[in-house]
């Protein structure tokens, strides 16, 4: 079992390089931190028992076999764990003056889209690991983590994707959200696309329609046996190009746009 002293130190360790790793290591990073965090809770003489869903998430992060669509959600929910567990110890401990770093720990991790994928929201992701394990330091004792001054947002590699449009059909996302994704004919493959919340396409149509050919832009990712990409923009003979995302795959619901 880590020290609250060693756990304090590997935090800043895991820190720095989460915020310079490719995504896939980083979601290896990000899961050692969730589990740096409850050896570090549990060294504090918190009950095994409050770091149980902490475990889990950080378990489930690292498994492999996890779709990309559920990795922030693992994060959000470890990180809700951690905090939770910090409050309990805090409260067991008598401390009264650390509820502001609480505080502010429960905001950033609520900044962690569920409906994101991961390598999406890095700053967000970054910024919440920061907050939590300095609530983790002023809770159990020593040097808060080393972090850059701001968070650094690494724009994902794009490539291009050439082919039929299908069909395309709405799915549930854990939030309750509609997304709506549609599947593109490439060669002998199929492509699920993911393109945007059903509402921001009904403000903002598709310029394709099933049967036409299409050229998407975004970023390619696996889910199980499926290869899967999420969209920047759309290119079809129905209309302009439609721009769903940024070069960061900051998507244009996320932010006011005039006439969105």
């Amino acid at each position: 079992m880590l020290s609250e002293k060693s756990a304090s130190e590997q935090l800043r360790e895991d820190l720095l390089r989460l915020s310079g790793e490719h995504w896939e290591a980083a979601r290896m990073t990000a899961s050692q931190a969730l589990c740096t965090l409850a050896l570090g809770i549990e060294g504090a003489s918190a009950p095994r028992s409050t770091t149980k869903t902490l475990r889990e998430q950080a378990r489930l992060l690292s498994d492999p076999e996890q779709v990309p669509f559920t990795q922030s959600d693992r994060v959000r929910d470890g990180l809700e764990a951690a905090v939770t567990a910090l409050e309990n110890l805090a409260a067991a401990r008598k401390l009264k003056t650390v509820g502001s770093w609480l505080s502010s720990a429960r905001s950033a991790v609520a900044q962690v889209d569920r409906d994101d994928l991961f390598e999406l929201q890095r700053a967000a992701i970054q910024d919440a690991f920061r907050t939590v394990s300095v609530a983790f330091v002023m809770v159990t004792g020593g040097s808060p983590p080393a972090a850059p001054s701001a968070p650094e947002e690494i724009a994902p590699p794009t490539v291009r994707l050439s082919g039929t449009l299908i069909r395309i059909e709405q799915r549930p996302r854990a939030s309750g959200a509609q997304v709506t994704y549609a599947w593109v004919q490439t060669g002998e493959s199929e492509v699920l696309v993911e393109l945007a919340p059903a509402p921001f396409l009904q403000r903002n149509p598709l310029p394709a329609r099933p049967g036409d050919e299409v050229q998407i832009s975004g970023i390619t990712t696996a889910q199980g046996a499926v290869i899967s990409m999420v969209a920047f923009s759309v290119e079809g003979p129905r209309g302009p190009p439609l721009q769903l995302r940024d070069e960061r795959g900051l998507g244009r619901w996320s932010r006011p746009v005039p006439g969105v």
